[in-house]
């Protein structure tokens, strides 16, 4: 997800139900989705190979894992899709003076999805995106202040940190029985699977990775380098030189990546805990939620707060947040969805050479067919995303963790390995993502309660 959509509706809303008690889980969720990241893409760095084309190898049924991490994604996608735009709609309703109904929010919604992809196809939205990066990024930062101006407690801070789960506060069981309703599980992972994104944006994001030449891309042979990996047995070590200039030119490859991972996924977590700490301060003192078509309205607050009139600041800037995020999904799950089948079909391979167009057209029939079926619904934007939220983006993340150390350890040879910290902590991301997401289903499903 594009920085700013976490923090205008999930992190306030987890702050506004539970106050400090679950800053843990974005703070961590943050942190460890960024070691997640850095793994594919060290990985794609070092080898150029497409970790699905890796994952195709494990022992068992051909390609059974790139198959289940390939079908969490197109499962997430319409959700993703259906939410999304249903949360623009309601945002652009409420802003211009429309009433804000499942009908508006739905219509403008529909033209949100079709004006979205138009740009992706006509390619005249690099404007529009440094524009947004802009507004969503003086937004953050203006959260970020109003947070620490507002003194939070560190004690509670502190204790926030702590894993735990809590109950819904007694006003939520009252005002609010329609939340209430949810498991406190459920609603807390949905968070998770909100920051940062998940195997959704992933898996496409180390493909497209290849679209920035680092590493092994830098190479006028680089297809012929892919064609190489992909041809090694299962279990057999990619052929890389390891003399120590060799090792050191590789591991110079990876401070881009490094520094690009570090520094987006720092900026999610800080900017993402500063407006849960706003929403436990303001909307969780007030008793006051976002839910059902006030999914951002009380959020203006912040800034009214400071000056009438300063709630277009918000306005904009929740409007440019979820706009490039809408935007940024064609082109990601385009991506995520061919790099998932390209070990296992030529056509697709073909596509990602030459049919990109094409490939853009069969996401947006299928995201955005079911994705309309799915806002024009009675379902709410929060119950729309909440199993892909799960899925894709808490339970697939902690099994990419598994996936990747597999693929470190059988692929690369050992003076291209990371260190003993850095597989420690892709185990300890791994555990944790994959356990919240399995009490999450269980939960969601009804099977068990916790």
């Amino acid at each position: 997800m594009t920085l700013g959509s976490g923090e205008t509706f999930f992190a306030p809303r987890g702050g506004a139900l539970f106050g400090l008690s679950i800053l843990w889980a974005l703070v961590w969720a943050g942190l460890v989705k960024g070691v997640m990241l850095y793994s594919g893409v060290r990985y794609r760095t070092l080898t150029s190979e497409n970790i699905m084309s890796r994952w195709a190898k494990l022992p068992g049924p051909r390609g059974w894992f790139s198959l289940l991490m390939g079908l969490l994604a197109l499962v997430a996608f319409p959700s993703w899709v259906g939410g999304l735009s249903k949360m623009l709609g309601q945002v652009t309703a409420w802003i211009v003076g429309m009433p804000v109904n499942n009908t508006t929010s739905a219509g403008i919604g529909t033209i949100m999805i079709f004006v979205t992809f138009g740009l992706v196809i006509l390619g005249g939205y690099d404007n529009v995106e440094n524009a947004q990066i802009a507004i969503v990024g003086f937004l953050s930062a203006s959260m970020a202040v109003l947070a620490i101006a507002s003194t939070p407690p560190l004690t509670g801070v502190a204790a926030g940190l702590v894993p735990k789960i809590p109950n819904y506060a007694p006003f939520v069981q009252q005002d609010y029985p329609s939340i209430a309703e949810r498991a406190v599980w459920v609603e807390v992972v949905t968070y998770m699977g909100a920051v940062g994104g998940g195997i959704y944006d992933y898996i496409g994001y180390t493909g497209y990775s290849k679209k920035r030449e680092w590493g092994m891309f830098k190479r006028s042979d680089s297809e012929n380098v892919q064609n190489l990996m992909r041809q090694l047995e299962p279990g057999e070590t990619a052929p890389l030189n390891t003399d120590t200039d060799n090792v050191t030119r590789g591991r110079s490859w990876l401070k881009a990546p490094q520094i690009d991972v570090l520094i987006s996924f720092a900026a999610i977590t800080f900017f993402t805990a500063a407006a849960m700490v706003l929403g436990a301060l303001s909307l969780h003192e007030d008793g006051l939620v976002p839910s059902e078509f006030d999914l951002f309205t009380y959020q203006a607050s912040w800034f009214t707060s400071i000056a009438p009139g300063l709630d277009i600041l918000w306005e904009v800037g929740v409007f440019a947040a979820l706009f490039g995020t809408m935007y940024a999904l064609w082109e990601g799950y385009t991506w995520t969805w061919l790099m998932s089948f390209r070990p296992f079909s030529s056509r697709v391979r073909e596509l990602e050479r030459t049919g990109m167009t094409k490939a853009r057209m069969l996401t947006f029939l299928y995201c955005g067919g079911l994705g309309l079926v799915l806002m024009w619904s009675d379902l709410s934007a929060v119950t729309i995303v909440t199993p892909a939220s799960i899925l894709g983006g808490v339970f697939g993340c902690g099994l990419w963790c598994f996936g990747m150390l597999w693929a470190e350890k059988t692929a690369l040879p050992s003076e291209f390995q990371g260190s003993t910290i850095y597989y420690a902590a892709l185990v300890a991301s791994g555990l944790f993502l994959t356990f919240a997401g399995v009490i999450s289903i269980i939960e969601y499903l009804g099977l068990m309660s916790f």
